[in-house]
């Protein structure tokens, strides 16, 4: 069944005659007593959901009474420096110069069988149960992600701490005695999740399910088939020349990148279960962590042929057998002698520091280099690395990606994955634009705590955030646009742009997408405080007023050619300006960034009035802002959407 979210209030009320509880999901067990009921809600009015009779609802509700974890289980006390979710309460015993309120993080209870070796075997492995729902080769992908793990808690003293088995025959994995990967099946895209069960006193974990979506292998796919020549037909031997690529069967490459998505994406939401946190910066130091989002890596060859043999990370990166190691991680003293607190603190202590001498750490999620989706050493070189390979996907992208018989559409359904690549790259350059780092630090670390970002660094990312405005980087080619056919009478696809043309795509949708990024990026009203802030600072550092001309300069530039570049131009010419106004009229900015903004405004209508061949869309923008001075408020700009589809999950 499709989950749908109601868009009409109804007022449910629980029907008792048709409520019970589910015997062959209730039971009771040495440690634990599982209980699932049945309940179904009623309502007088109707709903919309999507159910048989609009008039009732039923859900399984399961509860699980949990015997109190064992003693001996030590908390550990959470570091800002490092990653891990945790519970939190306030300790009214703490000393008056401590913290009122504490932090444990979320782990598993794991003690090692000698206490006294380097490397052992647990007392008890971690076990997680397999859905047996997952199907091959799926199933065996997750089990190998699930389980790089191992290799972090080697890290940690630990040999074969994760155990993956099958989930027994009719065992419920909401039942407390069976952390479960599942298998949740998807009509479109959707998050993957790992969710944990804490004991709320100490962190302890004690129960975890992992909730693979199925979706997510077509969307892998999709970018696969947006990226290579289909190699299907024999009547096209112009293909040839990807034999290599593919290894001489396409399939066989095609389910590779597939399953390593699907093993990664496993690891990650183990991690997650595991007690960790994302971490979003780890991609500036080499894949660092599963723990991260990534894009598919996609390189391209001296002939133009786009490459996605490294598409996927393998494996846990060094920032997740940091994590594992400081988590998990247990003293190792002579026999009979406990450690203290001060001595437990300075061995995690050093192992932080240590990590950190090597350039691996955790990110605040303020920080510039906290995105998703990146990949590379800073988020500037990745935008100048990945311009490039969105040109050459959109100059190779042709029907020839589709399959023999495939729907048409399906060529409208990914061409966003094409012509918006760049995007996550733009958004990230974009974050460094009045930025500073912010690194996650503790007194006398040695760290600093705000380091402004480089200011050629930040000028360079303003400009290839502007290239990627230029009417060539935003058409569409003739050929392509011909061949972007409408779905064939059925639901509309959400991969699709929503076009504003209708059936027709429209070229001036994908313009707005790319403006919406860049402009509205650039334009916000915090990052043009920072500007003010840190350009007082760093005199080489753009200032707001730099940003807003650099931004009407590119606009409305006079390199436009033809007709269809002059219509791009038009669409990135109203962002700027409509963007300009929003933001002079916020109550939220501050004065002087709502003044850079306003002398923005009167800066394009100075330039559109002194442009002889301004054409339809200069004296829109010349009407509109002459109502928009005489009264702000009454004549704010609504914003047109571009109707592009959802990037995330990728």
């Amino acid at each position: 069944m499709v989950r749908e979210q109601s868009s009409k209030a109804a007022d449910w009320h629980l029907d008792k005659d048709r409520s019970v509880i589910d015997p062959e999901h209730t039971g009771s067990f040495p440690l634990n007593t599982e209980v699932e009921a049945l309940l179904t809600f009623a309502t007088d009015s109707e709903s919309d959901l999507n159910q048989p009779d609009p008039h009732t609802l039923s859900i399984r509700e399961h509860h699980s009474f949990v015997a109190q974890p064992a003693s001996g289980y030590e908390p550990r006390e959470q570091d800002p420096r490092v990653g891990f979710n945790s519970v939190s309460f306030q300790d009214f015993s703490q000393p008056y110069d401590r913290p009122l309120t504490r932090y444990l993080v979320n782990r598993w209870r794991l003690e090692k069988k000698d206490p006294n070796a380097a490397l052992s075997e647990p007392v008890k492995p971690i076990v997680f149960y397999l859905d047996r729902a997952i199907p091959e080769p799926v199933r065996s992908a997750a089990r190998t992600g699930a389980l790089w793990w191992n290799a972090a808690f080697e890290q940690a003293g630990f040999r074969n701490a994760l155990h993956i088995e099958d989930l027994p025959a009719g065992a419920n994995p909401m039942d407390i005695r069976y952390p479960t990967i599942q298998w949740t099946n998807r009509s479109g895209r959707g998050w993957s999740v790992g969710q944990s069960h804490i004991d709320l006193r100490t962190g302890e974990i004690i129960h975890a399910v992992v909730q693979l979506d199925s979706h997510r292998m077509r969307t892998v796919i999709n970018y696969w088939e947006s990226m290579m020549p289909s190699g299907r037909d024999a009547a096209e031997p112009a293909l040839d020349t990807f034999a290599a690529l593919d290894n001489i069967d396409p399939r066989t490459s095609e389910e590779q990148v597939m399953l390593q998505r699907l093993a990664l994406l496993t690891c990650h939401e183990m991690g997650h279960v595991l007690g960790l946190d994302h971490n979003f910066v780890a991609s500036t130091y080499g894949r660092g962590s599963v723990m991260d989002y990534f894009a598919p890596r996609v390189q391209i060859r001296a002939d133009g042929t786009a490459d996605l043999s490294d598409a996927y990370m393998q494996g846990t990166g060094s920032y997740d057998r940091f994590a594992i190691e400081w988590g998990y991680s247990q003293s190792t003293y002579s026999e009979g002698k406990v450690g203290s607190n001060a001595e437990e603190h300075a061995r995690l202590d050093a192992i932080v520091r240590g990590a950190m001498a090597k350039g691996i750490v955790w990110g605040n999620t303020a920080d510039p280099r906290w995105n998703s989706y990146d990949d590379g050493p800073d988020p500037v070189t990745w935008l100048r690395e990945v311009l490039p390979v969105r040109n050459a996907l959109l100059a190779h992208y042709s029907p020839r990606m589709l399959r023999p018989s495939e729907p048409a559409s399906m060529f409208a359904s990914r061409l966003p994955l094409v012509y918006l690549f760049h995007r996550y790259a733009l958004a990230a350059a974009i974050n460094v634009v009045g930025s500073a780092k912010v690194p996650l630090s503790l007194a006398g670390d040695g760290q600093q705590p705000i380091i402004i970002w480089p200011a050629e660094s930040q000028s360079e990312a303003l400009q290839l955030a502007l290239g990627a405005l230029r009417p060539s980087q935003l058409n569409v080619p003739p050929e392509i646009w011909k061949a972007l056919a409408p779905t064939e009478n059925r639901d509309s696809d959400a991969e699709q742009f929503s076009s504003s043309a209708g059936y027709l795509f429209s070229p001036q949708d994908g313009a707005r997408a790319v403006a919406e990024i860049v402009v509205g990026g650039l334009l916000d009203p915090k990052r043009m405080q920072r500007l003010a802030v840190i350009s007082e600072r760093d005199s080489r550092v753009p200032s707001p007023r730099g940003v807003v001309s650099a931004l009407v300069t590119a606009a409305f530039s006079d390199s436009v050619h033809t007709v269809a570049e002059r219509d791009l131009a038009g669409v990135v010419q109203t962002e700027v300006a409509e963007r300009l106004m929003l933001l002079a009229a916020n109550s939220e900015a501050t004065p002087e960034v709502r003044a850079v903004a306003l002398a923005g405004v009167r800066e394009v209508q100075n330039v559109v009035k002194k442009n002889p061949t301004r054409g339809p869309v200069g004296e829109q923008l010349d009407h509109e802002i002459t109502l928009f001075l005489q009264n702000p408020a009454q004549n704010t700009p609504k914003l047109k959407s571009s109707g592009a589809p959802p990037g995330p999950p990728v």
